[in-house]
């Protein structure tokens, strides 16, 4: 994985797995809700245009915390 995917480009591969790994006929993220989404879509565009704002680690915890709430 390190040598196949950049760090800046980490996060939008997770999001790329996730959409095809739910195991349901759609996929994890095309049942968030519209707040999940634009959370997802937000630390998304923050660590594409200022991935100094907030760390992968960060950036990772926060889109799994959005996931994981009730829809």
């Amino acid at each position: 994985l390190r040598k196949s995917v950049r760090p800046g480009e980490m996060l939008e591969r997770c999001v790329e797995i996730w959409k095809k790994s739910d195991g349901k006929s759609k996929g994890m993220l095309d049942s968030l809700t519209p707040d999940q989404e634009n959370e997802v879509g937000h630390l998304l565009l923050i660590r594409k245009e200022r991935p100094k704002e907030l760390s992968l680690h960060n950036s990772y915890e926060k889109m799994v915390q959005a996931l994981n709430r009730k829809r």
